[in-house]
């Protein structure tokens, strides 16, 4: 068949011609010579062309496209040429020098744009292609210097590969490099050292891409390969062999180990010849060299390999890995440890192996090292429960029970701890009673128990621990699934014993040791009568009984060290809870817990240089208490010894027999149980509890159900509460809360407070769980709370109790109180509730966030007028001049329980909008309220809910509103919180919730009633900036920071012209401190090229040109402002404050005078022309009168001694805190 000729007749080289035609003359070509198959077109028809594209003037041709074009139209003429180029060697280099360098374009995209983007992208790739298709690369290693070349393709390829890089390209790229190599008579060293470091652990994080191409072309060329591989690794190996042993060359050694390691996990077969220089190390006499060889192989063996068609290191290199075991011999016993480390991980990924290792580590467990012993015990502890059921054998599993009772506490502890763990991997088998599970590890129980009885008396102290560590831990957790499924697996595990056995559990369980308790008991009783009166008697009984406590550990001494420091710290709470947890009747897996968690936390804070203080005490609960058997366990041992269970019937005659009072508080139980009846009913509060977290569980009789009608109708305001909770669970009981609830009249109770409070905390908590119970009812129930209860009188107070104290306890709180913060519960509920008319709904809570602020307007005063149009936004809680009706310690807790109630509503964030954000102003100043309660609440609230993204971001405004806290602990949550969100979370999360919050901060810091231009209120307004600078100013958002500030001087504040003037002041006060924190920083400020938006609920613009020029060239902050300023950015601490005796009363700031404002006058100004109207940026001389002289700072009250915490959510709801009205801890 005839061969076919080109067709392409036009020419590229003409002068005159335009970059368009010859584009298109160049596509026309390209296209035809693509759609060409080799063997099927005359090569001499394609001379002339190919001639005509060497031309300097496409060579060098300005445009890419072009190039692109005449590189694509090389490749497919060379590809249709083959294998007769026509071209000679030299045009040959320059040709692929000339395609490379187009090509080298793809490894340089624009910035921001994806490497597929770049422009000519379809004619790279199409070269790529063609090349890696043909194989006409090759063409390159017949050229002169051709090694000049390679590197060079080699260093474009390996430098410029990028992670976007498409995987076909990849694809391609590897295969033109397999191909180089292939075909290259040598391959330069420093291409194979490129290409043996990019295996490097380094190197596949830094750029994944450019290992992946490596490993790519080494898995195609590992036969080519293997010789260079070999030679390159011999020139470091054998520098050690050959007597060059300095520092240095080992550390090289070391380095090629690494990658020889990584070679091996991703491209094994070019390593062919180098596993024999690793088995060579092994024999070294070279200590360090043997280590070394032997850890790097033992990795190499245990390690999966990315290629499939590898099996293994040892089944390939077979004499390689009966060298490396028998290392397991070697004298020195790092050496044989090395050996045991890695068996884990060669069980593990190669179980065929297991004869060799299991027979090893056998053998190793009785080796005369005492490390070696541990580690070959420490095995268990690594490998999974498949492996060891499958593989292990009993003659293994016994020589490692012997461990137990070896002479080295160190073997001891793994032996226990690997024994125990396999029991808890097997114990679900084992409770079906599988076979092979319970053969291989039932026993385990038994042989962990069995050198109690055994043991050496100088080993029993450190033996029993061990046991008790091991039983608590593995083979009796305490943190079962529940205290039923507890008992029945301690049963089990007691039935599986001996005598000797059962004998020393019951020990260990406390019912029959009653020695050690009452000395432990006692020993807490001399603690507090020696810090109470120091004298010689009380250190005397104090020392004997530290003598006899401390003989029960190994460490005496550590143990008496620990037993003395614990009676310095005179912690009395502390000694509560080892009193509890120690006393029989008390002490329940709850309390035990908790006892342990509350006293290994409180020794670990205050343990200092003693370390093992808390580990001393953790082992003194367990042998002081009842860890495995206690008061909780008592119903399911009755249950189970009625189904027949022998073991269950031992355990009660034990304690029957040793700790009769165990039984004192199931005496009711017993009763039932004899006369074959169900359980008891359960004391309210438990019965809340379970219903919340399973509702099947509790019995709905209609009798259990009248009784807690009767607990909503006559019991205490807790007990109705609970009662409440609990009907709510069930569905047969709504009908009786509607009933309850229509019986309730509201106006009638007012006369009498007591059926008040039980009402209103029946329908806080029926708002809460059972919703349906006064829906249709809210309307009426929040105008009776708005208009009668709130507004009503106290007259009940108890009159010892100092009406001027900010915070008094539950206990001295009236009735009419709770029934008003129980009131402000059901109306928190209410606004939040989901109506079917949401139109409606919104109403609702518009005036509940009216009653809330008129709260907290008013100081927690209700009675009276409330003027809503007065601007305070921050509410002034102390001035001198004013007289309240209801007490201070009434209206902390209305303002408190004002404050979570919006927190609440804000929840949603449609409320939030409508209700809440325009009181923001008024919220805030509830982190300067006078009463440390209000404050501390508050900001956990706050923190809590910002946390988990339930608040807007704008509300972290407030964290930083403490600059003046004068309690540290306020103060460094606050601080906690903002640098673990900045942390934690995403650039975007930190712009939007901290960074962008700038301009907020200083518009409330302009509308604080103690800012005034006076330098000395500056500085104090400083030390706000300054503390929001210090948390979240970085040299990356500095410029934003700086810029939010300036933008302050573009608009007016939505209120008054006074705070506009505030507003600028804060401004420039803002990017001055901005700028000094940048400079003591040595940061570099710039201008923000971005774009800010300001929020339109604050600012609104300035009504032309003019005035805004004005007010930018207008300087707001004198000279004489920042003389003052000098400690600001230096010091940022609280400012303390003198708090008068009390903690209660506070100093009050004067009164500042109120301007009444006209809205829509304001508005039409700020709309019209306002030439010649200087007020909008000028203070008239009744301002500066006013602002002259420092007004004197709000002074909130120190921490009080009792903390208090919010109960309005339950205190059983999950990662909630107890959150009711406010309930004393």
């Amino acid at each position: 068949m005839a061969l076919a000729k080109l067709k392409f007749k036009e020419k590229i080289l003409q002068q005159g011609l335009q970059t368009n035609e010859l584009l298109r003359r160049l596509q026309n070509l390209h296209k035809e010579l693509s759609e060409w198959d080799q063997d099927v077109v005359d090569a001499l028809s394609l001379h002339k062309v190919a001639k005509q594209l060497l031309d300097k003037s496409l060579l060098l041709h300005k445009d890419k496209h072009v190039k692109a074009l005449v590189a694509a139209s090389f490749v497919d003429i060379l590809r249709l040429c083959a294998p007769d180029a026509p071209y000679t060697l030299q045009e040959l280099k320059d040709i692929f020098s000339f395609i490379f360098r187009q090509v080298a374009y793809l490894w340089k995209p624009p910035k921001d744009k994806k490497q597929s983007e770049v422009q000519c992208y379809q004619e790279y790739y199409y070269i790529l292609r063609t090349m890696a298709d043909v194989s006409c690369i090759v063409l390159v290693c017949d050229l002169p210097n051709s090694e000049d070349v390679v590197g060079d393709i080699f260093k474009d390829f390996l430098e410029g590969i990028r992670v976007d890089t498409s995987p076909r390209l990849q694809g391609f790229m590897a295969d033109i490099l397999a191909q180089l190599v292939d075909e290259s008579n040598t391959i330069p060293n420093d291409i194979l050292e490129s290409m043996l470091i990019a295996f490097s652990d380094k190197t596949a994080k830094m750029n994944s891409a450019k290992h992946r191409l490596v490993v790519e072309v080494c898995n195609k060329t590992s036969e080519r390969l293997q010789k260079s591989v070999c030679q390159y690794f011999s020139e470091i190996l054998l520098k050690l062999v050959n007597d060059e042993y300095t520092e240095k060359t080992f550390d090289e050694v070391v380095a090629a180990h690494k990658i020889i390691r990584a070679i091996h996990r991703h491209s094994p077969r070019i390593l062919l010849s180098t596993v024999p220089q690793l088995e060579a190390e092994l024999l070294s006499e070279n200590n360090d060299v043997r280590d070394l060889g032997t850890r790097t192989l033992g990795r190499m063996i245990g390690e999966p390999t990315a290629d499939t068609s590898y099996y293994s290191l040892a089944k390939e290199y077979p004499n390689t890995f009966r060298a490396w075991i028998e290392r397991r011999k070697d004298l020195i016993p790092s050496i044989r440890g090395i050996i045991v480390e890695y068996a884990s991980a060669i069980i593990l990924t190669h179980p065929q192996l297991s004869n060799e290792i299991l027979t090893t580590i056998t053998d190793k467990m009785r080796d005369f090292d005492d490390k070696v012993r541990a580690g070959a015990c420490h095995f268990f502890q690594k490998i999974t429960y498949e492996v060891a059921i499958s593989y292990t054998s009993k003659s293994t599993l016994d020589e490692l029970a012997m461990r137990c009772k070896d002479k080295k506490a160190l073997v001891r502890q793994d032996a226990f701890e690997s024994l125990g763990r396999l029991y808890a991997l097997a114990y679900a088998d084992i409770k079906i009673n599988n076979t092979a599970a319970m053969e291989k590890f039932g026993w385990i129980p038994r042989a962990v128990l069995a050198p109690l009885s055994v043991s050496l008396p100088s080993q029993i102290a450190s033996i029993k621990i061990q046991v008790e560590r091991t039983l608590v831990k593995h083979i009796l957790p305490l943190h079962a699934d529940s205290e039923g499924a507890w008992v029945d697996r301690f049963l089990r595990v007691y039935k599986d014993l001996g005598e000797d056995e059962k004998k020393g559990l019951l020990m260990l369980t406390g019912l029959t040791m009653s020695a050690q308790r009452p000395y432990a008991l006692r020993f807490v009783e001399a603690c507090e009568e020696f810090n109470n009166d120091r004298t010689n008697d009380n250190k005397e009984h104090v020392l004997n009984y530290i003598k006899f406590l401390g003989g029960l550990f190994p460490e005496d001494s550590k143990a008496t060290g620990d037993l003395q420091e614990f009676v310095k710290l005179n912690e009395s709470r502390l000694y509560k809870s080892l009193k509890i947890a120690m006393d029989t009747q008390q002490c329940d897996f709850k309390t035990l817990q908790k006892s342990q968690s509350e006293l290994h936390r409180r020794l670990e804070q205050v343990a200092g240089q003693r370390k093992t203080l808390p580990g001393t005490f953790d082992a003194l609960l367990l042998k002081t208490t009842y860890p495995f058997i206690n008061k909780s366990s008592v119903p399911h041992l009755l249950k189970r010894s009625v189904e027949g269970s022998s073991s269950a019937k031992d355990i009660l005659l034990a304690i029957a027999k040793f700790t009769p009072l165990m039984l004192k508080s199931h005496i009711s139980e017993l009763s039932r149980h004899i006369n074959d009846e169900k359980s008891a009913d359960l004391a309210l509060i438990l019965l809340a509890a379970v219903a919340r977290a399973d509702r099947s569980s509790i019995q709905s009789d209609k009798r259990f159900i009248d009784r807690l009608i009767r607990f909503v109708d006559e019991g205490t305001r807790k007990q109705v509460k609970y009662a409440t909770r609990i009907l709510s669970c069930y569905e047969n009981a709504k009908d009786s809360l509607k009933k309850i609830a229509s019986s309730i009249k509201l106006e009638e109770d007012l006369n009498n407070e007591d059926r008040l409070m039980r009402s209103f905390s029946f329908l806080a908590e029926a708002s809460k769980s059972a919703y349906d119970v006064i829906n249709g009812h809210a309307e009426s129930l929040f105008s009776t709370i708005a208009s009668l209860l709130m507004t009503h009188q106290h007259s009940s107070l108890d009159p010892s109790i100092d009406t001027d104290l900010e915070w008094v306890e539950d206990d001295a709180v009236d009735n009419l109180t709770m029934a008003k913060l129980d009131a402000m519960r059901l109306c928190t509920h209410i606004a939040k509730a989901n109506q079917n008319n949401p139109d409606q709904e919104l109403d609702t809570a518009k005036e509940i966030g009216k009653l809330y602020a008129r709260v907290l307007r008013n100081k927690g005063e209700v009675l009276g007028e409330d003027d809503e149009s007065e601007d305070t936004a921050f509410a002034e809680i102390n001035n001198e001049d004013e007289v309240f009706t209801t007490p201070a310690c009434i209206r902390s807790r209305l303002r408190l329980r004002a404050l979570i109630g919006l927190i609440k509503i804000a929840h949603d964030e449609k409320l939030e909008k409508e209700v809440v954000r325009p009181r923001f102003l008024l919220m805030s100043g509830g982190m300067q309220d006078a009463a440390y309660t209000i404050r501390r609440t508050f900001i956990e609230k706050l923190i809590k809910y910002l946390a988990n993204f339930k608040l807007p971001h704008h509300y972290n405004v407030c964290i930083f509103l403490t600059a003046h806290e004068p309690v540290p602990d306020i103060v460094t949550s606050g601080q906690i919180y903002v640098q673990s969100m900045l942390r934690r979370h995403t650039a975007k999360i930190r712009l939007n919730a901290f960074e962008m919050i700038f301009y907020r901060l200083l518009h409330t810091l302009a509308h604080h009633p103690d800012f005034s231009a006076h330098p000395a209120d500056i500085e104090a307004t400083a030390k706000y900036i300054t503390f929001y600078l210090e948390l979240v100013a970085t040299s990356e958002n500095i410029n934003l920071l700086y810029h939010l500030a300036g933008r302050l001087k573009t608009v007016r504040d939505i209120t008054t012209k006074e705070n506009s003037v505030n507003l600028y002041i804060l401004s420039e006060l803002g990017q001055h401190l901005t700028s000094t924190l940048a400079h003591n920083k040595k940061w570099t400020l710039t201008a923000y090229e971005g774009k800010v938006k300001l929020s339109t609920d604050i600012f609104k613009a300035l009504p032309n040109s003019d005035v805004q020029r004005e007010i930018t060239q207008k300087m707001y902050l004198t000279e004489e402002m920042k003389s003052q300023l000098g400690n600001t950015t230096k010091h940022t601490a609280p400012r303390k404050k003198k708090i008068e005796e009390g903690g209660n009363k506070t100093r009050k700031p004067a009164k500042r005078a109120k301007k009444k404002h006209n809205w829509d006058e304001d508005d039409k100004e700020s709309e019209g022309d306002i030439s010649g109207d200087e007020s909008d940026v000028t203070m008239n001389k009744e301002d500066e009168d006013r602002r002259k002289g420092p007004t004197r700072k709000a002074r909130p009250q120190p921490r009080p001694a009792n903390r208090v915490q919010d109960s309005d959510d339950d205190e059983m709801e999950e990662a909630e805190p107890n959150d009711e009205n406010v309930d004393t801890e």
